[in-house]
C-alpha cells in the first residue's frame, strides 16, 4: 500500500468511526487531522 493509500484508509476508518451527518463534521475534521497525523508518524515524517 501506498502513502496515498494508507492515508486514505486512515481517514476512511476514522470517518465510518464518526459516522456522517452536519452534526458531526466537526468531530470527522477532528478524524481525519488525526488519521493524517497517525500516517504521517507510521511514515516516519518528521
Amino acid at each position: 500500500m501506498d502513502k496515498k493509500d494508507e492515508r486514505a484508509q486512515n481517514i476512511r476508518e476514522a470517518v465510518q468511526q464518526v459516522g456522517t451527518g452536519k452534526a458531526n463534521q466537526e468531530a470527522r475534521a477532528e478524524a481525519v487531522r488525526t488519521a493524517v497525523q497517525k500516517t504521517n508518524e507510521q511514515q516516519g515524517k518528521k
